[in-house]
């Protein structure tokens, strides 16, 4: 198989680290929640970055990556001066195990059943101290998450309702109930809304549109300050999608309003049909500024 190079052009760091149900725990939810964006791996050999800025434009070197015989991907990245900044590396083991060494000597280490399903994450740390999560199923279904740390130790149960997942409780060290989402489903069977609900009380509600072809278009969250009860500005996420079923364009929007008039912020992402990210766009509507990135890929 060829070897695509990847070449990156972009304005201002934007780190995206919001997955499609939030703080919602994605392992657990519908297919149809997914969206399909990276179906594509790919070895990158390097990796440039040409950074434009409101008034200038600047071009170095952000990374460097290589895969050696062995499966193992070390990633080097510099500053804009040319200086080596970190070095991280990821090993593939086996099938059912994958292990990432980061640059500082933290080790992430995921183990996966024979049906792909996560089973166990460890994560080690260079002063001995050890985190881990335990993903537990019955028939072929998550009905328990067990996460512990040095400190303590949390707990998730997943119930279901005729085939479908219908809430997720989230549990203390004595078993008593401290949160729970409820999942409520359209007539095709598809999440329409989750809601998260504590003291019988729901301050964060997610609700969901769907397109004809059951893709989801349309995101929509409101919450409640779960300490001071304010009503937190809304946020909207609208999808589209190329003719092949993998993602476009993602626009995560932000508003100052409740009745989504006036907007605070916005991140446009957009995706080739190969689910590459093309582009990112960062709208700060409060001083008018906006940062461009785009992703340029060829084939070695």
């Amino acid at each position: 198989m060829n070897k695509p190079k990847c070449i990156l052009i972009t304005g201002l760091v934007f780190i995206y680290c919001c997955h499609i149900m939030g703080q919602l725990t994605p392992e657990l939810f519908n297919q149809k929640l997914e969206l399909k964006k990276n179906n594509y791996h790919w070895n990158e050999k390097t990796t440039t970055i040409t950074e434009i800025g409101q008034k200038k434009k600047i071009n170095y070197t952000v990374s460097k990556a290589t895969i050696n015989k062995n499966k193992v991907r070390e990633i080097t990245y510099y500053d804009q001066a040319g200086n080596i900044k970190s070095v991280d590396s990821i090993y593939y083991k086996t099938q059912n195990l994958e292990i990432y060494k980061s640059e500082d000597r933290n080790i992430e280490e995921t183990h996966y059943n024979e049906n792909n399903h996560k089973t166990y994450i460890k994560w080690t740390y260079p002063n001995g101290a050890i985190d881990e999560k335990f993903y537990n199923y019955k028939d072929e279904k998550l009905v328990e998450i067990i996460e512990k740390d040095p400190f303590d130790t949390y707990r998730e149960t997943l119930n279901y309702y005729d085939g479908k997942l219908d809430e997720i409780l989230s549990l203390d060290e004595d078993g008593s109930i401290i949160m729970r989402r409820k999942f409520i489903y359209n007539e095709n069977g598809t999440i329409a809304e989750v809601q998260r609900i504590q003291d019988d009380e729901i301050n964060k509600s997610i609700l969901y549109t769907y397109n004809e072809t059951s893709q989801l278009i349309l995101q929509e969250e409101s919450k409640i300050n779960r300490f001071t009860g304010a009503i937190m500005p809304p946020e909207r996420r609208e999808y589209i999608y190329h003719k092949n079923g993998i993602l476009n364009e993602e626009t995560w929007t932000i508003y100052f309003d409740r009745d989504y008039t006036k907007l605070a912020d916005q991140y446009i992402t957009q995706y080739n049909e190969m689910g590459l990210k093309t582009k990112e766009i960062t709208k700060d509507f409060r001083d008018g500024s906006e940062q461009i990135y785009e992703y340029r890929y060829s084939m070695k």
